[in-house]
This record gives C-alpha cells, sequence and structure tokens, in this order.
C-alpha cells in the first residue's frame, strides 16, 4: 500500500490466547494508512500459526518477522528498523485497541503539528475484567517538559504504549529501546523520546486494553522490577546529557527513584517473597540509602516518609505489622507505583 502514514509495531511470543484478538483489533481500524509489523520472537505454541491465519484474507498490509528468541525489546527494535510510516505504534501481542485508536490519535498528532500523541488506558485481568482505569486530565497539547513533571511526581501514568511517536525524531537520535534491561525499558524508551519532542498532543479516551496477565514469576525474576529504578536513573543521566531542566533532574533523583524503590518493595512483599530476600536485593543493588533520600512534596509525602523510617529501623518487625494488618483487615489495599 503506498502512502503509509503509521507503523503498528507487534511483538509477539507464545501469545496464542492473546493474539487473534490483538490483531482483530487492528484488522478492524477505522484508520487504514497504515502497515502492520508483528515480530515473532521465536515463539513455541501456536502463536505464529495463528497470526498467519488471522492475516491471510484481510487487506492489512502487513509483513511476518521471525527471529529467534531475543526478548521484547530486540523485538521492538527490529520493528522500529523495518518500519516505513511517518509515525510509529507499539502494541504488545496481548493487548488490543478500539477501532478508532490510530485514527484518533494520528488526527490529534497531526492537526496540532506534535510530535507525538498520548491517549489513555484500561487495564484488564487475562480474563477481560477491568483492573485500573487512570483517570487523566490534561489539555489538548502539553511541552514535553510539563509531562516529564508530572510523570517524574507520579501525577500521571506513563506507559511507552500510551503514545504514538513520530519515527524520523527516533531513527535520527538513535532512540532503541534497552534489551539489557529486563524491567523498565520502555518507560525510559518514552522519557527519553520526551528530550527530543517540541510538542505533545493528548486525546482523553481510553484507547487502548493493556492485559494483566498472571503469569508465575520466581523471587529472582521478580526482584528485575528495581530494573525500573535503572531505567528511571538512565532516563536522568540522558536528561542531563540533553541540558533538561535541573528542577526535573532532581525530581527524579529525589522523588520518582524513592517511590519506584518502594512500590516495587511493597509489590515484592505482596507477592510473599521473604522479608529477608528483598532486603538483601536492596542491599545489593545500593538501594536503602536511595530510598532514604525521598524529598517531600505535598502533605501526604510526610506519611511516606514515615513509612521508610520505619521500614529503614527495623525491615522485619515492619514486614510483620504490614501483613498483619493486610489479612486482619479484609479491604486493605495499598497501591504501589
Amino acid at each position: 500500500m503506498e502512502n503509509i502514514k503509521v507503523s503498528i509495531i507487534v511483538p509477539a511470543y507464545n501469545v496464542e490466547n492473546y493474539i487473534e484478538r490483538t490483531l482483530t483489533s487492528i484488522i478492524n481500524q477505522t484508520f487504514k494508512y497504515f502497515e502492520l509489523i508483528i515480530i515473532n520472537d521465536g515463539s513455541t505454541d501456536r502463536t505464529l500459526k495463528i497470526i498467519e491465519d488471522t492475516l491471510v484474507n484481510s487487506s492489512v498490509n502487513y509483513k511476518i518477522i521471525n527471529q529467534s528468541n531475543g526478548g521484547v525489546s530486540n523485538a521492538r527494535n527490529k520493528g522500529i528498523k523495518s518500519a516505513e510510516g511517518d509515525y510509529i505504534f507499539f502494541l504488545d501481542g496481548d493487548d488490543f485497541i478500539k477501532g478508532d485508536c490510530i485514527e484518533k490519535l494520528y488526527t490529534a498528532l497531526t492537526q496540532n503539528e506534535c510530535d507525538a500523541a498520548y491517549t489513555n488506558y484500561i487495564k484488564i485481568s487475562s480474563a477481560g475484567e477491568k483492573i485500573h482505569n487512570p483517570q487523566i486530565n490534561l489539555p489538548n497539547t502539553s511541552s514535553p517538559e510539563y509531562l516529564m513533571k508530572l510523570e517524574a511526581t507520579m501525577t500521571i501514568t506513563f506507559s511507552f504504549c500510551q503514545l504514538m511517536y513520530k519515527r524520523s525524531i527516533l531513527i535520527e537520535n538513535n532512540l532503541l529501546f534497552n534489551p539489557n534491561m529486563k524491567y523498565g525499558e520502555d518507560t525510559e524508551f518514552a522519557l527519553m523520546f520526551l528530550a527530543h519532542a517540541n510538542k505533545i498532543a493528548y486525546t482523553p479516551e481510553n484507547l487502548i486494553f493493556y492485559t494483566q496477565r498472571d503469569d508465575s514469576a520466581t523471587s529472582n525474576a521478580l526482584f528485575n522490577r528495581y530494573d525500573f529504578v535503572t531505567a528511571l536513573k538512565g532516563v536522568k543521566e540522558y536528561y542531563g546529557s540533553q541540558n533538561i531542566q535541573e528542577d526535573i533532574l532532581k525530581l527524579i533523583d529525589d522523588y520518582r527513584i524513592p517511590k519506584s524503590i518502594w512500590g516495587n518493595t511493597i509489590f515484592l512483599f505482596d507477592s510473599q517473597i521473604p522479608c529477608e530476600e528483598v532486603v538483601e536485593e536492596l542491599k545489593r543493588r545500593d538501594l536503602i540509602e536511595e530510598l532514604n533520600s525521598f524529598e517531600p512534596i505535598t502533605k501526604k509525602d510526610y506519611v511516606f516518609i514515615a513509612k521508610i523510617k520505619s521500614f529503614t529501623i527495623s525491615p522485619k518487625l515492619y514486614y510483620l505489622v504490614r501483613n498483619l494488618i493486610r489479612h486482619r483487615i479484609p479491604d486493605f489495599h495499598l497501591k504501589t507505583q
């Protein structure tokens, strides 16, 4: 098809239970000037067969790239290098989008002369039940610095899959996903992109459905969640090299990084990882000192400081008391970041 405006990149690895839904949502897009690039990352189940059967009779302009298993970052990077559209949109093989998603993002982007378009998502379970629906209120267009600050203060969710990107910015600045990182590489990619953008459009609808799968994971795999801290440090260093405002760098250091350390620590506790193992991992990564570097912004943050101090004084006691509260109060819930 001539006149390709958008390249939709879909990495797929062993997603036989989801990929047909993903592809059907793309086939049914109201916007037709796109190419679909699927990277089959060495799937060992029926993923490739389902991809071929779903697309064979469609009118979609698509190409399937088969590679040995190299991880999602390598797959996305191969998609970027193969893309021909003016803009790029990423969709994982277990997620799906509304029928007008690409049209609305493309329209918002081009009509407002922006470098990217940002939208909302709904998080669902493997069974299709709604888990989380972040409510975000932004102007029609924003400066990248404004979004950087909102992300650094955790005022908004900011996932790479919420954006449509101008491809030329990715190519000219050699922006790719870090294949050496197991967690957080996608947020790092999106935040680094902002350093080169001039204006970002916003589409307020929930256009993306993100699937939170219930796959089991070992404690070693769960510890990879601390890679998100490494990603944030990489973003801060990158921003420094691009002369981004100093107050944004300080927010990342003194607010976002400690919040990330704490949020992932609580996630590990809630995943029944023993306290001793979590503390050992925190020490191995030299994260306890960084946790204590937190600087409050709002009054609520002083409660956060109290939690940190309680934890650092006696991690085991904090762990036991928190578990006791959670089990005695059925509706108790603590949001993690």
